[in-house]
């Protein structure tokens, strides 16, 4: 059985689905996911074999109702429901014709009061090395962008650095912290960031490391640890807002700012993105211009928002040696109109409406994937998450082929959704580490 119904409303319908009432212990049930394909990959067409399995203190669960949905490309779209089997077990059969990911969220309600339901979920690339943008890259866009970024560095610089206290015991004698306002283009003219670095750090000794922020409302970060190993750091504020500002302050400007994502996206001269673009690649104009940087080495990294951040910045600046990007954003806008899901923040999910053409084009002048494609040498770090409905895998597929550069890898975190596991921020932690140190090896 089969329904268009999107998932999360499904998923508030459960309660009226199932009234079976099962016997057994107080004890919550155990619902598992498992798949014949090694590292949940597999080739287009290819069958892949499903098996959910319901357990409750390691007896199985047989005759029991289950939910499953389907998500993925709109060809297989969809809910299903069936019972398991004597062993505790429900079977499914799926395939994907085409490169993109299946993905299955079960569930399993009892109906036995104060009882909670029980979920697990399961992601399945399928041919991810062909996933490519659903829309052409525009003709213009490296020539308008490369006129953006030559226009903003004839800017004069002009940056206000203010000495912060590092109050941290750990770090009160290694790190010195300065808030930092730099002059910049746009509606929001200044960028805003907390500086870090080593104190009394000789001249030309340190690489720059960037750190862009993700989706919401705050402060910048106090990058103290990163410093301390030896890092110039500057994490940007990503709206231009000021730092060390109350709870409140951010608060506001949240309300006030709560379309953001979908501001101005009738047009590529004003989309919200292009601005905050513009301030990261401002970022790092400066952070060039100070006396520690050793000349050689740049380190660009976020997650979500920040990581397509940094993939833009990456692709904008040919300085750029090492781009880490969690689970980025900002990727494969026009997914939606190719029957898959787009990458945050899905502008084009709305149905066509008068100016969805010009939506479309400025969608595209602000697309992740298109400013991987000019990441030519620098070394990148991916992180996919196969079950992530804010980054969608695919999207994120989209802008790591993309990259020609020959120096790239991504991590798959096959049971993640947007939240990325300790692991790979580890990874990403190591891998900018030993990027510096083969770096100054090769000096």
């Amino acid at each position: 059985m089969r329904s268009k119904f999107p998932m999360f409303s499904l998923l508030c319908l459960l309660g009226l689905i199932w009234s079976l009432s099962l016997p057994g212990a107080e004890s919550a049930a155990q619902l598992t996911l498992k798949c014949d394909r090694p590292g949940h990959l597999a080739k287009a067409g290819e069958v892949v074999n499903v098996t959910i399995h319901l357990s409750r203190e390691g007896r199985p669960l047989a005759d029991a109702p289950l939910l499953w949905l389907l998500e993925g490309h709109s060809s297989v779209y969809g809910y299903h429901h069936g019972k398991t089997d004597g062993e505790g077990n429900l079977k499914i059969r799926t395939s994907l014709d085409r490169p993109g990911f299946l993905r299955i969220l079960a569930v399993f309600k009892s109906g036995k009061a104060g009882e909670k339901e029980v979920q697990a979920r399961l992601g399945i690339g399928v041919d991810v090395e062909k996933i490519t943008a659903s829309r052409p890259k525009p003709a213009d866009f490296d020539a308008c962008w490369d006129s953006e970024i030559a226009a903003m560095k004839a800017m004069p610089i002009r940056a206000e650095v203010t000495p912060v206290e590092v109050t941290n015991p750990n770090y009160r004698d290694r790190v010195a912290m300065y808030d930092v306002k730099i002059n910049a283009p746009g509606d929001q003219p200044f960028v805003y960031g907390y500086l870090c670095l080593p104190r009394n750090a000789a001249s030309k000794s340190l690489p720059i490391m960037m750190s862009y922020q993700g989706a919401g409302f705050r402060s910048s970060s106090q990058t103290l640890y990163l410093a301390s190993l030896g890092r110039m750091v500057l994490d940007v504020n990503a709206h231009g807002l000021p730092n060390g500002r109350s709870r409140e302050f951010y608060a506001e400007a949240a309300r006030k700012n709560a379309d953001y994502r979908y501001r101005g996206s009738d047009r590529r001269e004003t989309i919200y993105f292009r601005s905050m673009i513009l301030r990261a690649v401002r970022a790092l104009q400066y952070m060039k211009t100070r006396p520690e940087w050793d000349g050689r080495t740049i380190l660009v990294s976020g997650g979500s928002q920040g990581g397509g951040q940094a993939l833009a910045v990456a692709g904008l600046d040919p300085d750029v040696t090492f781009c880490f990007a969690g689970v980025p954003a900002l990727a494969d806008h026009g997914g939606v109109l190719a029957g898959r899901q787009s990458g945050w923040p899905q502008i084009l999910k709305t149905a066509k409406r008068a100016g969805y053409p010009a939506k479309i084009e400025a969608c595209d002048f602000v697309d992740a994937v298109f400013f991987a494609s000019r990441i030519k040498r620098a070394e990148c770090l991916l992180s996919v998450g196969f079950f992530d409905f804010v980054c969608a895998p695919d999207s994120v597929y989209a802008a790591y082929n993309a990259i020609p550069s020959p120096h790239k890898k991504i991590l798959h975190d096959v049971q993640s959704d947007h939240t990325m596991p300790l692991s790979t921020h580890l990874a990403g932690q190591k891998a900018g580490t030993e990027h510096i140190k083969a770096r100054n090896a090769g000096k």
